[in-house]
């Protein structure tokens, strides 16, 4: 749980934990098992050193400006940072950079649930599928 309240902002997480008491309640356990899993297994910090677009994004947020898909974790236990892909407004401002999960959810990023539980994309897979959308 602890691992999932560095990375999920408190009223997503806490609405993931109702409706996994609810009639989809198994559904839901598995997603936020799968997420803790996605976490504890990433890259941690320069892990991906060099890949560029050919890194793994393993979790994306998300919110109506901007996108910001992480490619590996902090390396301590309390989390502090992450490394990835973000973008705002547009692929006219991306770039790779540190990123502070913990200002992300303050600032309403949502971690998009789905991102990354089934098949693994590229940031490169990433950006053609955005820009095709």
């Amino acid at each position: 749980m602890t691992t999932l309240q560095n990375f999920i902002g408190a009223g997503q997480l806490q609405v993931l934990l109702q409706l996994s008491k609810g009639e989809e309640g198994k559904h839901f356990e598995q997603v936020l098992t799968m997420i803790s899993a996605t976490i504890a297994s990433m890259p941690k910090t320069y892990e991906t050193d060099g890949q560029g677009y050919s890194a793994i994004a393993y979790l994306h947020y998300f919110t109506s400006s901007g996108d910001w898909w992480i490619t590996e974790r902090d390396s301590s236990d309390e989390q502090l940072q992450a490394f990835g892909y973000a973008y705002i407004n547009g692929f006219d401002n991306a770039e790779f950079g540190y990123i502070s999960i913990k200002d992300l959810i303050e600032h309403g990023a949502e971690l998009d649930l789905y991102n990354g539980l089934g098949e693994r994309k590229t940031i490169n897979d990433v950006i053609k599928s955005e820009t095709m959308a």
